[in-house]
Parts: C-alpha cells; structure tokens; sequence
C-alpha cells in the first residue's frame, strides 16, 4: 500500500540473509533500500525454524519528555 514503511528481511540465494528499510513510494514500487521518517537502528534478523526474525531498535518520536 502506497505510503506504507517496512522492514524487510529475505534469505539471499547464498544463505545470507539480508534486512533493510524501505518506503513503498508507488504502486509500481521496486523496494530499494531507503530510510523511514523515524529512526530506525541495529538491523539484523535470523532464520530458524523456517522463520525470519526481524531485530530493530525503533525509536518513536511520538513520545515527549514528562516533566516531573
């Protein structure tokens, strides 16, 4: 869906596998790795047990300093 941002991981034919971010910018979207409109750190993901897990570090940026 147009506007949606991901975290995308795949196994490449070599057996590595791969994780980035992207933005599906159109309907005719070829998912190349871009940055989100949050910050986003510490990709990485794992594959057993023929499922991928996607690890992130997400920072939200909705969240505002209480005072106290």
């Amino acid at each position: 869906m147009v506007g949606t941002q991901v975290i995308i991981a795949y196994q490449k034919p070599d057996g590595n596998m791969a994780v980035y971010t992207t933005s599906v910018d159109s309907y005719a979207t070829q998912l190349q790795e871009g940055n989100l409109s949050f910050p986003v750190s510490d990709l990485s993901t794992l594959f057993a047990n023929d499922k991928i897990i996607i690890f992130a570090t997400i920072q939200s940026t909705m969240c505002s300093k209480m005072d106290p």
